[in-house]
């Protein structure tokens, strides 16, 4: 009876003991998981509160931006001239004319302007030229790289073009090909990039 009784406590125990256990896993994940998320949340709140300060807020620009108390850009566009002194300044004072308590990081990234369109198809056949047509939305510089054909024999070809239409050429060997293309004018540019594959017709 003694020993039974035993067994029993040991066996009771052992449960409660994994009860508490995973009990105290749930708690700690939750809490750990809830915290996480508040201080997502947070920063979030912060980037956004930055983001509209920046963009929406008019700031009192002089002739030099390092003199103005404060620096928002206004407008429904981004001033330009005014994101380059911005990104120029050193931290601290970026920091002061923000009124940002906590640290940040900003980059800055010119995104394409530059649309390209082509008539680009699926096969090609290898008894005749593959011809490939590109239009841009403004008359550019197209830098267009073509790489492709069966290991061992790869192949590239290379050409450019200016304008608004602009046109390629070439006699390719059978196989999987790449085009990649870089359009640019002044700063803007834009790219575009495809495949495709020549075969026997």
């Amino acid at each position: 009876m003694k020993g039974q009784s035993s067994a029993d406590y040991i066996s009771s125990a052992f449960i409660f003991s994994i009860v508490v256990l995973f009990t105290f896993v749930q708690i700690t994940t939750t809490y750990y998981s809830r915290s996480w998320e508040m201080t997502r949340a947070n920063a979030r709140m912060d980037t956004e509160q930055f983001s509209y300060y920046l963009t929406k807020s008019s700031g009192n620009w002089s002739t030099n931006p390092f003199n103005s108390t404060t620096i928002a850009f206004g407008g429904s566009v981004v001033n330009e001239t005014r994101l380059q002194y911005f990104v120029g300044m050193p931290y601290q004072t970026a920091q002061n004319k923000t009124r940002m308590q906590k640290n940040f990081k900003i980059e800055t990234r010119l995104l394409p302007s530059i649309g390209i369109i082509s008539d680009i198809t699926e096969f090609y056949c290898n008894n005749t030229d593959v011809v490939i047509n590109l239009d841009t939305t403004l008359n550019s510089t197209a830098h267009v790289v073509i790489i492709g054909g069966n290991y061992p024999n790869r192949e590239v070809y290379y050409s450019t073009t200016t304008g608004y239409f602009h046109k390629v050429s070439e006699s390719m060997s059978i196989g999987p090909f790449n085009l990649k293309v870089l359009a640019q004018t002044g700063e803007r540019y834009g790219t575009y990039e495809a495949t495709f594959r020549v075969i026997n017709c």
